[in-house]
């Protein structure tokens, strides 16, 4: 299969895939290999590399470490779109992880899967360890839609902003965070209020607060 080749850039505080000709184009390179070939559902594999001054290397971000060899799927229309990447992590006390990212708005792999890995990457490295990572961030980023239909999700969603907020202040000045990633993390805090703002209601939110 041919290999494909991306490099990123950064704009609205998110990472976006830009196609180059080699690992030697950029810093950081993502190379991008279809594995196999495509199922009768139009469902695919394929693997991503991360590359470091043209060699397979490894991120290490505030202590964590990502994995430079990851999986990834695409569904190609048909009647959607998708991209996936799984990524292997290791947080500052040994603890590992893989965790997942998406999107329904392309099947480009070739440069969305590194976009989808950096925008990932740059989320979970904020949090001190696995636990304050599945507790906290992973929590809300899954279960915030689900405040519509059930009061004990939006407790524990309430519960959990404020600690998500700690999360972002206590990285402000910490040297080990690109001031982007602190600007993605605030992007993602308002996104989930204004959602509760917007689909629960103020009034709610404040009968919740006061039971």
């Amino acid at each position: 299969m041919k290999k494909f080749y991306c490099k990123l850039q950064v704009t609205l505080n998110k990472y976006k895939g830009i196609p180059c000709e080699s690992v030697e184009d950029a810093e950081y390179v993502y190379e991008a290999e279809q594995i196999g070939v495509a199922d009768g559902y139009h469902d695919g594999n394929y693997k991503l590399t991360t590359y470091h001054n043209g060699k397979p290397s490894d991120l290490d971000y505030n202590g964590w470490q990502f994995s430079s060899f990851n999986q990834g799927t695409f569904h190609f229309p048909g009647s959607y779109s998708y991209v996936g990447i799984d990524i292997d992590c290791c947080d500052p006390n040994g603890s590992t992880i893989r965790v997942h990212n998406s999107t329904l708005l392309t099947d480009d792999f070739y440069t969305e899967g590194a976009a989808l890995y950096m925008n990932k990457v740059m989320f979970v490295c904020l949090f001190k360890s696995v636990d304050e990572y599945e507790s906290v961030g992973e929590y809300l980023q899954k279960n915030y839609k689900e405040v519509v239909n059930s009061t004990d999700k939006l407790k524990h969603i309430i519960k959990k902003l404020p600690q998500f907020k700690d999360v972002i202040s206590r990285n402000e000045c910490n040297p080990a965070i690109p001031p982007h990633f602190i600007a993605n993390a605030k992007m993602e805090y308002k996104k989930i209020v204004s959602f509760l703002k917007d689909n629960v209601g103020s009034e709610k939110i404040i009968d919740v607060l006061f039971e």
